[in-house]
C-alpha cells in the first residue's frame, strides 16, 4: 500500500524547516532526519514507490543514525563535514565547470573535477574539525533548505530553475536565524 503523498509532503516540510531553523539546537533531530531520509531514498530503489514498508526501512535507518550518534557524535559531523564538501565542490563544479576549464586551459574535466572534489572534501573536514557549531548550522541548514525546497518543487511544480535560487536563500535564511541562536551555556570548572 502506498502511502498518501500528502503525509510524505507534510513531514518533509515540517522536518525540513525544524531542521532549517533549529538543527544546530536539535542535533539528534537533525541525524535523525538525515537516517530518515537515506532510508527514504534507500526504500524508493530497493522498493519502488514508498509505501509501509519503505516507511519502516526508513524509520530504521534514522534510528540506526540516532543510535550512532549516540556513541560517535563527532565522527559523524566530521564525516558530514567532508561529504558536504565533496557535494558542495561537485555543485559548483557543475554550475562553473565550463568557465574554470576555459580560464585555466584545461581541456576536459578528468583532473579538475577530482581536484575540486579533493580541495571540497579537505576543507569540509577543516571547517568541522575547527568549528563544530559552525558544521552543524551549515549541514542543517542545507539539508533543511534541500528539504522543503524539494517538497515545494513537488508540490507546487516550482520549474527547476527556481529550486536552486530558493535552495541558497532558505539556506541563507536558516543559517542566519541559527546564528543568531542564543550559544549553549557550558557549566563553568571554577567552584
Amino acid at each position: 500500500m502506498v502511502l498518501p503523498a500528502f503525509i510524505s509532503v507534510v513531514v518533509e516540510i515540517i522536518g525540513g524547516v525544524v531542521l532549517l531553523f533549529y538543527g544546530k539546537k536539535l542535533f539528534y533531530l537533525f541525524v535523525g532526519i538525515a537516517g530518515f531520509t537515506l532510508g527514504y531514498l534507500a526504500a524508493i530503489v530497493l522498493l519502488g514507490p514508498f509505501g509501509w514498508p519503505g516507511l519502516i526501512l526508513s524509520l530504521l535507518v534514522a534510528a540506526i543514525a540516532i543510535g550512532l550518534a549516540f556513541i560517535t557524535r563527532h565522527l559523524l559531523v566530521r564525516l558530514a563535514g567532508v561529504v558536504v564538501g565533496v557535494l558542495t565542490a561537485a555543485i559548483l563544479y557543475s554550475l562553473l565547470g565550463g568557465l574554470l576549464t576555459n580560464l585555466l586551459g584545461i581541456s576536459g574535466s578528468f583532473l579538475l573535477l577530482p581536484c575540486l572534489i579533493l580541495v571540497g572534501g579537505a576543507a569540509g573536514l577543516l571547517v568541522s574539525l575547527r568549528a563544530f557549531d559552525l558544521a552543524l548550522m551549515i549541514l542543517s541548514s542545507l539539508l533543511g533548505a534541500d528539504a522543503v525546497a524539494a517538497a515545494l518543487h513537488s508540490t507546487l511544480a516550482l520549474p527547476a530553475l527556481l529550486v536552486t535560487p530558493l535552495i541558497v536563500c532558505l539556506f541563507l535564511v536558516g543559517l542566519a536565524h541559527q546564528a543568531a541562536l542564543p550559544r549553549r551555556e557550558r557549566p563553568s570548572a571554577h567552584v
